[in-house]
């Protein structure tokens, strides 16, 4: 893995976590926090969530949380694993 890489990876792990966050203020200001009740992953018993507006909020949600925390720890790993240099990290930090 390159620095390009390394670099787009942290753009694509930024989006993702803005996303994650944009969302959670939605499905606050919405009060669409128990949208799919107090289960998880499922969404009210089924795994793919009945169609309110809730519910699909709620359950969007859960899915780009998901998302972000994936490209999140998939970036760690390969910053820990490729980028041991120092000056790759200032290049990508710039």
């Amino acid at each position: 893995m390159n620095t390009k890489q390394l670099k787009w990876l942290s753009y694509l792990t930024f989006i993702t976590m803005f996303c994650a966050t944009f969302g959670g203020t939605v499905v606050t200001k919405t009060e669409s926090g128990l949208g799919c009740g107090h289960e998880w992953p499922l969404c009210q018993g089924k795994f793919v969530p009945a169609h309110t507006i809730a519910s699909l909020i709620e359950y969007s949600h859960r899915l780009v949380s998901g998302l972000a925390g994936l490209t999140a720890v998939i970036a760690v790993l390969c910053f820990w694993f490729f980028a041991k240099n120092v000056e790759i990290c200032e290049y990508i930090l710039s």
